[in-house]
């Protein structure tokens, strides 16, 4: 298959044969044709450049979509990635609040534990006396406890506690009571659980 240069070489002869036996009268078809040839070679290489132009923009276009791919496969293993995170901060976070409330509840039970053994301590030392802790009569104590204020408490016999102080442990009101007079020391504790008063409805009496 011929070139492009090599077909119009060959069509320059023969139009050069051709004005050779043709003379003056034939210079205008020659003068035509090599403008028409020129005219085929300028819009084949316009066509050349467009083809290669448009092959180098498909091939842009490629690249740009195989780029836009890739971003959307990394976005998406780093949203994967950021969800992973999030689930493991989720479990970490809750094993921590479930240890949290072991905690505070053995935390409960060693308050409420320490709370009886001090109460059976002052019970038990209401009972005695400062020579040899054991008493032939161990007295009377009578307590009164109320909702969210200290229990009243008296004594038999008498004993007058010069002070007196309200705290409380989880559902457990305190009312710590002690008394030294020099002679004596006497302490007191009253652990309570009294609720607060119901409502009842009172219905009127019904008259016939």
């Amino acid at each position: 298959m011929l070139t492009k240069f090599a077909t119009a070489v060959l069509l320059g002869f023969v139009l050069i044969g051709a004005a050779a036996c043709g003379g003056g009268s034939d210079q205008a078809r020659i003068t035509d044709l090599e403008e028409r040839i020129a005219a085929a070679e300028e819009e084949a290489r316009k066509a050349e450049e467009a083809r290669k132009a448009a092959e180098e923009k498909a091939a842009e276009e490629e690249e740009a979509r195989k780029a836009a791919e890739r971003k959307a496969a990394d976005d998406a293993a780093k949203a994967e990635a950021a969800e992973q995170r999030r689930q493991e901060e989720e479990e970490r976070r809750q094993a921590a609040e479930q240890e949290r409330q072991r905690l505070a509840e053995e935390e409960r039970k060693r308050r409420q534990a320490a709370s009886r053994v001090m109460a059976e301590a002052a019970f038990e030392g209401l009972g005695g006396s400062a020579d040899d802790g054991t008493r032939t009569d161990p007295g009377d104590v009578s307590v009164t406890p109320k909702y969210g204020q200290a229990a009243e408490v008296t004594t038999t016999p008498a004993v007058t506690f010069e002070s007196k102080r309200r705290t409380s442990s989880g559902r457990w009101s305190i009312t710590t009571l002690s008394n030294d007079d020099g002679t004596n020391k006497d302490d007191l504790v009253v652990y309570s659980d009294i609720g607060g008063p119901n409502r009842v409805l009172l219905s009127p009496g019904l008259t016939g």
